[in-house]
């Protein structure tokens, strides 16, 4: 039996797994949603989830992806905070979706989550720079991390739920300066002391 065309305007199954995906995400803990809720959720039977996917966590890093992928993403956003730019371009409404779902990852109930988010920001931080993570040193290392995953974990604060723009505080305070500066350091060094 052939399968019954889409109709304009209708979600396909991938989309409609995507959306199960995103709501059951924002509802609960990562590591209560399952693949037969999702299923559920999608109005699909549970072996097209497979067939798209190996497993959630696979699920949980193609829809980060496709989720920042394009003009505005989590890197963007941490960057513009970091170099003290304005947000507002990054914070209108039809970009409110995006940081909602960004922000489910970096919410920090599932540590893989929060390694997804933070591992994005540091790649996309060394592209931006020029560097290469074999380039810098112990030091550089460790402070990257501490600055990229102490800016994760205030973008996921219920704090910001209700009022994104409060994040710009932080780059007008004393330790938010001191972050940009950090990474400006990182940023500038030219292969010394690299291990």
């Amino acid at each position: 039996m052939a399968r019954p065309k889409l109709k304009e305007g209708e979600l396909t199954a991938y989309e409609r797994i995507a959306e199960a995906y995103w709501a059951e995400l924002s509802e609960k803990e990562y590591s209560k949603i399952t693949i037969s809720s999702l299923a559920k959720r999608a109005g699909v039977n549970h072996n097209l989830l497979y067939y798209y996917f190996q497993n959630i966590d696979e699920m949980a890093v193609r829809f980060f992806e496709e989720n920042t992928h394009g003009e505005v993403s989590a890197q963007f956003f941490v960057q513009a905070l970091l170099q003290g730019k304005d947000l507002s371009p990054v914070l209108k409404e039809n970009n409110t979706v995006r940081m909602q779902r960004v922000r489910l990852y970096a919410r920090g109930d599932s540590a893989f989550l929060t390694g997804i988010f933070r591992n994005a920001v540091i790649k996309t931080w060394l592209e931006g720079s020029g560097k290469n993570w074999e380039d810098l040193s112990f030091e550089d290392r460790f402070d990257l991390h501490f600055v990229i995953g102490g800016l994760t974990s205030i973008l996921g604060t219920p704090e910001l739920s209700d009022s994104p723009p409060k994040l710009l505080s932080f780059t007008q305070r004393e330790i938010g300066a001191a972050a940009r500066e950090t990474l400006n350091r990182i940023r500038r060094k030219d292969g010394e002391g690299i291990l």
